[in-house]
């Protein structure tokens, strides 16, 4: 059924590389079908949607451009199963390649929505052609973030860190964790807040006015557990505050970054641990300005050379697009 249905989208894509039956198409659907980037997943997913959209115009498209053999019902059918199944995917992967306002904390809040919209779909639907494709995507993507789905690996950590200190999510995506494993994630976050807090405690000022007032509890106080432990303990430790600051940061409604400023130690997690990009995609389309090392005379090119030529084209690039 895939390769049936592809063969009949490509001969319309094909269609729309040439002028007269691209303008066919402009005049009957308002839009051009044009064949998807190769290097770029998410645009199959786009034209795909677009083909979806076609159906009732379907064969007047085909008796306009000529073509014999057009898409069927199943067919038609059989995309929107496709697409179903992709789409969770298909708009994480986009949303994760943007190099602008976007951090390493939206990895992990991603891939579990992912996980968890995948298998709704595969519950919830009753697919005639698509049902291998749905358990395969979810198969795929449990595999693939194995050790970011395991809270006891070092790289679920610092993914759930950067993630509870992103404001953006804060601990709204906990919801999808186990009650044990969400409670642990949550402590990690207070034990790295109180990390934060150590760190920052100013060197105690012993002058001679501080020390002239000293405070004993007095016999009532002592005598009331509560009393003495509250003023001893309660919001003295590290941890204690670290864990009043914690409660403080969930509990605010702004989703902005500029919350971070009431947060300082907060701030200083966030930095941290959300400086890396959440795709390689970002530095892969800057390389690929990079052809001129594949040249026969400039495959010596030094580090420092290389690097200035690359900053250069992609400058040229930006000032093009401005």
């Amino acid at each position: 059924m895939h390769a049936a249905t592809m063969k009949k989208i490509n001969v319309l894509w094909k269609a729309g590389q040439r002028a007269e039956s691209a303008e066919i198409m402009q005049n009957l659907l308002k839009y051009r079908l044009n064949r998807p980037e190769a290097n770029r997943w998410y645009s199959l997913f786009v034209e795909l949607q677009k083909i979806s959209t076609i159906k009732e115009n379907n064969l007047q498209l085909h008796r306009l451009l000529n073509v014999n053999n057009c898409i069927n019902d199943n067919e038609f059918s059989y995309i929107e199963e496709y697409l179903t199944c992709t789409e969770p995917l298909a708009k994480a992967i986009d949303i994760m390649q943007s190099e602008n306002n976007e951090y390493y904390g939206i990895v992990l809040p991603y891939i579990l929505s992912v996980r968890k919209k995948l298998q709704r779909i595969e519950e919830e639907s009753n697919f005639v052609f698509c049902k291998p494709l749905i358990k395969s995507y979810r198969r795929s993507v449990e595999e693939r973030f194995g050790k970011i789905f395991d809270v006891n690996t070092l790289q679920a950590e610092k993914a759930a860190i950067a993630a509870l200190s992103y404001p953006r999510f804060k601990n709204k995506w906990l919801t999808c964790l186990d009650l044990p494993n969400r409670v642990k994630i949550v402590e990690i976050f207070k034990t790295c807040i109180c990390k934060r807090i150590q760190d920052s405690v100013p060197t105690k000022n012993c002058s001679l006015e501080n020390t002239f007032f000293k405070f004993d509890f007095d016999s009532d106080s002592d005598s009331d557990p509560s009393v003495a432990d509250l003023g001893r303990q309660s919001f003295n430790t590290p941890m204690a505050k670290a864990e009043l600051l914690m409660v403080q940061y969930f509990a605010e409604e702004s989703y902005d970054l500029q919350l971070l400023n009431r947060y300082a130690e907060i701030k200083s997690i966030f930095i941290k641990y959300n400086t890396p990009l959440p795709s390689s995609a970002a530095a892969e389309q800057l390389f690929s300005f990079a052809t001129m090392p594949n040249l026969e005379n400039n495959h010596k090119l030094s580090g420092d050379i290389f690097e200035k030529i690359i900053v250069l084209k992609h400058n040229l690039n930006c000032q093009k697009n401005v």
